[in-house]
């Protein structure tokens, strides 16, 4: 059901964006997660509000702005293609 496998360049280059999008979220949501961890000790709800607050869409819209200028041609083609994907839900 599940492989190890990593995904070569070129695979992620030609992955569906939601899919792209979906383990995407779930890397930046670690990557916060364990940033705000390591600033210190926190009760469990507020460490869930930290987070949502710099998960959410439009603060990975305005960090993203940031980061633009700073890609290969190869990232910004995929963000470019992945900024205008449209899902079914929220």
């Amino acid at each position: 059901m599940f492989s190890c496998d990593k995904f070569s360049k070129d695979d992620a280059k030609n992955l569906n964006v939601i899919n792209l999008a979906f383990i995407g979220d779930a890397v930046y949501s670690l990557f916060v997660r364990e940033n705000i961890l390591s600033n210190g000790e926190l009760k469990a709800n507020d460490l869930n509000k930290l987070a949502s607050s710099v998960v959410c869409a439009e603060a990975q819209s305005a960090y993203v702005k940031k980061l633009v200028p700073l890609m290969t041609e190869d990232e910004a083609d995929i963000y470019k293609r992945a900024r205008n994907a449209k899902k079914g839900t929220r």
